[in-house]
């Protein structure tokens, strides 16, 4: 098992939630050893309350000394092109996928906002924490020294009365070159979330490219028997599910029954690492209040 965890400050904060992964092997694959601009990097989303909003923790895998990460405010343009501005992204970011240049992140009600990992801008780390956005020729991010800007957003849509989807976790495929999302649906749940049948969609990547079309179907569509899906993951029509709440994850290999093995409580987001020299992981993490570890896991142990 691999891993690490985060410094105390992002340990214990009441006031964030860690709950996506991906990886610059997401990014580039296994070429340079999975390396994007000459570095091994791990990215975590965080949904904040205390200001609302969200952010990532980018994490050099490759560091040798402290302070091996940085945290990057999640930002939504607006102002005017004479005076550009921005805001905070108030999602809950449940799960993110790095392809290429482009990050993507789960809207649970909508579908996906797209953010721009070669645009991180420095901001002033001075002012209040409350503060966001221009003030004169100053642009201040709560405290943040970065933020990265969203360049655009993707809505999903169904046929006919089919109840909308629920982007509640999503990951990369990269060998089918797509995105893939689940539900985060339960069993009496008293309103909390939302209930009934679970679903796991492939959206493909247009061909060649980091994007997609200007309009995409989905490609596979799984009535998933589970509930409580935290994270999912795909990987050359295999598929794994996080179950948090049974603490249980689950593998379905495109056909036959599921296989399952205990997991983690507090279970989030899974991202699949591939390795050409050595065993391919699942990457993970937890999200409760003092117990946020990031790990690694032999994919082929949970197959």
């Amino acid at each position: 098992m691999h891993g690490f965890r985060f410094a105390s400050s992002d340990e214990n904060d009441p006031d964030v939630a860690p709950q996506g992964i991906t990886t610059s092997r997401d990014s580039v694959g296994t070429a340079g050893n999975g390396r994007y601009d000459g570095r091994q990097v791990i990215a975590v989303s965080f949904y904040n309350t205390s200001p609302t909003g969200s952010h990532i923790n980018l994490i050099d895998w490759d560091a040798n000394h402290p302070n091996s990460y940085r945290r990057i405010l999640l930002v939504e343009p607006n102002g005017t092109a004479a005076e550009p501005s921005f805001e905070d992204v108030k999602i809950h970011v449940g799960g993110i996928a790095w392809y290429g240049d482009l990050l993507y992140v789960a809207d649970t009600g909508s579908g996906m906002r797209v953010f721009d990992m070669s645009r991180i801008v420095t901001t002033d780390t001075g002012g209040t924490k409350d503060q966001i956005g221009r003030e004169g020729d100053t642009f201040y991010a709560h405290n943040y020294a970065y933020v990265l800007p969203q360049v655009g957003t993707i809505s999903s849509e169904v046929a006919g009365d089919t109840e909308k989807l629920v982007w509640s976790t999503l990951s990369l495929d990269r060998v089918s070159r797509s995105i893939v999302m689940t539900e985060y649906r339960c069993v009496d749940c008293d309103g909390d979330y939302p209930e009934g049948p679970t679903r796991a969609v492939r959206f493909p990547f247009a061909e060649g490219k980091h994007t997609f079309a200007g309009t995409t179907t989905a490609t596979e569509a799984l009535d998933v028997p589970l509930h409580y899906l935290n994270g999912v993951a795909s990987h050359n029509g295999r598929w794994w599910f996080n179950d948090s709440h049974n603490k249980t994850l689950h593998h379905w290999s495109g056909s036959g029954a599921m296989t399952s093995k205990p997991w983690v409580s507090w279970g989030e987001s899974l991202s699949y690492w591939e390795d050409a020299d050595g065993p391919d992981l699942l990457w993970c993490l937890k999200e409760e209040k003092g117990d946020r570890p990031v790990f690694a896991v032999k994919q082929g142990d949970y197959s």
